[in-house]
Formats: C-alpha cells, sequence, structure tokens
C-alpha cells in the first residue's frame, strides 16, 4: 500500500466523488455542503458502530477464554 494515501484521503476522496455525482452541476455550495457532511457523518457512526462490535466481540472472546482455564 502506498503509505502517502492515508484512509482519510481515500473517504475524502470517494465522498467528493459521490457528491459530484448526486448533487450534480446545479446544486448550490450550500446543498453540497450539507450532502458532503452528512456522508462524513455516516463514515463517522460506521466506524463507531464497528468499534463497539470488535469490543463486544473481545469482551466475548476474553470471556470464553476466561471459562476454559
Amino acid at each position: 500500500m502506498d503509505p502517502s494515501l492515508t484512509l482519510p484521503t481515500c473517504t475524502d476522496e470517494v465522498i467528493e466523488a459521490l457528491v459530484i455525482a448526486a448533487c450534480g452541476e446545479t446544486a448550490s455550495a450550500h446543498e453540497r455542503f450539507v450532502y458532503r457532511e452528512s456522508l462524513r457523518n455516516l463514515v463517522r457512526l460506521a466506524k463507531a458502530e464497528q468499534r463497539q462490535h470488535a469490543e463486544i466481540g473481545h469482551r466475548r472472546l476474553l470471556r470464553t477464554a476466561g471459562t476454559l482455564h
């Protein structure tokens, strides 16, 4: 993987592509801003949910490992 390519940069590029595709040329700057921020918030929510699921799985694994001893 290219070290200069980081996840936020990649995510921002995908978000910008979605904004352009969904809003088109006729959307105002405000409309594009609202759509862009909505997508960013969706990404944040997905990351938080992913962390929560990983933490729950980790706790279950520790609980299971504790019962094996």
